[in-house]
């Protein structure tokens, strides 16, 4: 097998003669072509059936099967398995390059000049580059995707894919009765979005593109608009494709115009905000809202059963102490024992209200809100920034939730905004896709059910001074609860920084830390290791400078991002150790399992998603996650 060069080279052949590679008549059907693109929607795009000569592109695919090597990727936004950049056949030596021959020729003519113009033609987009060339290949196998992205990054004008199903194993046909080499049930699909507003593309896509045999789809790459993804691809089968990107012009070929990229971007990027604020001006903007609720400060009453002296101090210190997110343990581990040590008989560790510990131990298993339990508790989070609380609901609330959550799946599960609201009273679905998809409950309904019981038990102020007593930190001034449930084959969020940030006393941003909690209320069996996805998954952000800094990516490295899990036991951890050194940028992961709640204090620079639940899941993810700003003392 062959692995291609890392480092990028130039194109070392001469072009072929272009109209061999090619279908006969290509080159005139452009102004063809250039009136389909013009009519075709929801943006500008073309297809062309039978591109390539049918004998070459069919010697292609076997080189590609028989002497290339795939690379597994998994990101936030893409699983899939790639080849490196094939300008660098060039790179190759003699004996290798000749096993490539014809997907060398294919690559220069699709760079050459002449089929460059042609592009161009169609698309109305300018001239493009010859010598920046970026194609690669995909193969998409069960499980593979490519969530909604529109493709915008540095000088990339225009983007393509060209499919190369398996048409001698494959006798699927069209309507019109020609083989495509692929059925459309597979999945595999690229879906263009229609855009809402400029910068919001749509919950659902609009325009569905299955792959054909020797088909080329391509559009030009529009910020903020030209929103597309790949669908799952479901079954046991090999999609395959050549896809990349023509660039603009690169300094010292024709049609380069100095500082255009650089003009572009910054154009983009001011672009995209304004149209976030007006999208969000017109109520189209993202929902929800990215901006945190306003709290009200929690009780700090504590209550104590005729504690000692050093009892009292040592309490005090747990409820009241001011320091903000200390690195060791206020409380520390022989203190605690200490304290223990000094309760006799029938007497209690209060540091809750009589009523507060009413209240949560509706909701809450008791082991979780007995006083002494909770100093080991708030030990533990204060040492490692995180704690997981297996059994977190008590029995009769938990009980409660399964049922319901049981019930809602044994449903149909709704798809469209309208079967959302039609047949999930309460529910909605988030936008835009390109940042994340779920359905939440929306916080002002008047519904009814056990999830959203628990969303408002996690959201009331006796929680949040539980909190506050569990983390060490002396409050909240913004917050937000949200019960959601993540569909196979449709729902994620992809990687960001802190997604609801609230304003800074200066009216800045607030570039505190935040508190996050993730209560896992998933009762189907069958998850794994992540398989399915449906896994939450926090790691280290990249620097702005980096190589693979990436919107397609979005920031989210290479190679399998399942390893340290807070999920597996002593020993599976101790096996897995090898592993999970490899990728020192994954912080955490955790899986979707029933009644698992999870804490942790995110920094700003720490990236967090929802790994998009496989179509083939054994069922919806569902949780209720909260964020919670602590207040920054002045």
């Amino acid at each position: 097998m062959v692995t291609l060069p890392q480092k990028r080279l130039r194109s070392d052949s001469t072009e072929a003669d272009v109209k061999t590679v090619f279908a006969t008549g290509l080159f005139d059907r452009a102004p063809e072509l250039a009136d389909q693109h013009s009519k075709s929607g929801p943006y500008q795009h073309c297809i062309i059936d039978g591109l390539v000569n049918d004998g070459l592109l069919r010697r292609v695919r076997k080189e590609i099967m028989s002497e290339l090597h795939f690379t597994p990727k998994e990101t936030d936004i893409y699983k899939l398995l790639q080849t490196g950049d094939l300008l660098n056949i060039s790179g190759l030596p003699v004996a290798e390059k000749q096993k490539l021959s014809g997907l060398q020729t294919l690559r220069d003519a699709m760079y050459s000049s002449e089929f460059r113009e042609f592009v161009a033609k169609v698309c109305d987009c300018g001239p493009l580059s010859g010598t920046k060339q970026d194609m690669s290949i995909n193969c998409y196998v069960k499980g593979s995707h490519l969530l909604t992205h529109d493709d915008v990054i540095g000088s990339r004008r225009v983007s393509y894919i060209l499919y190369l199903p398996d048409v001698e194993t494959c006798d699927y046909k069209d309507e019109s009765g020609k083989l495509t080499g692929w059925d459309p049930k597979w999945g595999g699909a690229l879906r263009l979005y229609e855009i809402m507003a400029k910068g919001i593309p749509k919950t659902e896509w609009s325009k569905v593109i299955s792959p054909v045999w020797n088909q080329l789809a391509f559009f030009v790459v529009l910020p903020g608009a030209s929103f597309h993804d790949v669908e799952e691809v479901v079954v046991d089968k090999e999609r395959l494709a050549i896809s990349g990107w023509f660039h603009l012009p690169q300094e010292g070929e024709d049609g380069y115009v100095e500082g255009l990229q650089e003009r572009l971007n910054l154009e983009s990027s001011r672009s995209a905000l304004a149209d976030a604020q007006a999208a969000t001006k017109s109520g189209l903007g993202e929902l929800p809202v990215p901006v945190l609720d306003k709290l009200e400060p929690t009780d700090r009453t504590v209550v104590n059963n005729e504690p000692s002296a050093a009892e009292l101090d040592l309490i005090m210190r747990v409820a009241n102490d001011q320091t903000y997110m200390s690195t060791k343990p206020t409380v520390s581990a022989s203190e605690s024992e200490l304290l223990k040590e000094s309760m006799f008989g029938d007497m209690k560790l209060n540091l809750l209200t009589d009523k507060e510990h009413a209240y949560l131990a509706q909701f809450m298993n008791e082991k979780y809100i007995n006083g002494i339990d909770m100093i080991d508790q708030q030990s533990e989070f204060l040492e490692e920034s995180k704690l997981k609380l297996l059994d977190f609901l008590n029995k009769e609330m938990a009980a409660k939730v399964q049922a319901y959550i049981s019930e809602q799946e044994e449903k149909q599960v709704p798809f469209s905004m309208h079967e959302v609201k039609k047949y999930a009273p309460g529910w909605t679905i988030s936008r835009p896709p390109h940042k994340h998809r779920y359905m939440y409950l929306t916080p002002d309904t008047e519904e009814s059910n056990a999830v959203q019981e628990v969303t408002k038990f996690l959201a009331s102020r006796e929680f949040r001074k539980w909190l506050r007593l569990i983390t060490n930190l002396s409050d909240f001034s913004h917050g937000r609860v949200l019960g959601r449930r993540f569909r196979p084959g449709l729902d994620y969020t992809l990687a960001t920084s802190s997604l609801h940030r609230s304003d800074g006393p200066d009216g800045g941003k607030n570039d505190a830390g935040l508190l996050e909690a993730t209560l896992s209320i998933t009762p189907t069996p069958g998850w794994g290791d992540g398989e399915f996805g449906g896994y939450e998954l926090y790691m280290a952000g990249k620097s702005d400078d980096s190589d693979d800094n990436d919107p397609a990516v979005y920031l989210g490295g290479g190679g399998n991002k399942r390893q340290k899990t807070d999920d597996s036991s002593e020993e599976e951890s101790e096996d897995d150790s090898d592993d999970q050194e490899e990728d020192d940028a994954v912080l955490l992961t955790s899986q979707a399992r029933w009644n698992v709640f999870t804490l942790v204090y995110r920094d700003t620079d720490v990236l967090k998603f929802v790994k998009y639940v496989s179509q083939n899941a054994p069922g919806s993810r569902w949780d209720v996650t909260g964020e919670w700003q602590s207040v920054v003392e002045e």
